[in-house]
């Protein structure tokens, strides 16, 4: 009985000294299918950002295209002005 007592407590050290020795910090060790993962949300995060750049860009083009066009308009209304008021004279 005593033996099977000694025995019994030595196993259980043994399994409970390699369970621990087999736990790691999530950190530490990363599988492969976690560093994929890892890349593929930092390649999207960096799309993510150029896409947001490029909509900012395309936003102040048209901003910029929107006031020309508008100059363009104001001076084609004034030539068709002074054209129309030569030909009342």
């Amino acid at each position: 009985m005593r033996f099977t007592r000694i025995y019994l407590t030595a196993a259980t050290t043994v399994v409970l000294l390699v369970a621990l020795g087999a736990c790691q910090k999530k950190d530490e060790v990363a599988g492969p299918a976690e560093t994929a993962g890892k890349q593929i949300d930092e390649a999207g995060a960096a799309a993510n950002e150029k896409l947001r750049e490029a909509g900012e860009k395309i936003n102040q083009d048209a901003i910029e295209l929107t006031r020309k066009a508008g100059e363009k308009m104001e001076q084609a209304g004034e030539k068709m002005k002074k054209a129309a008021d030569k030909a009342d004279d």
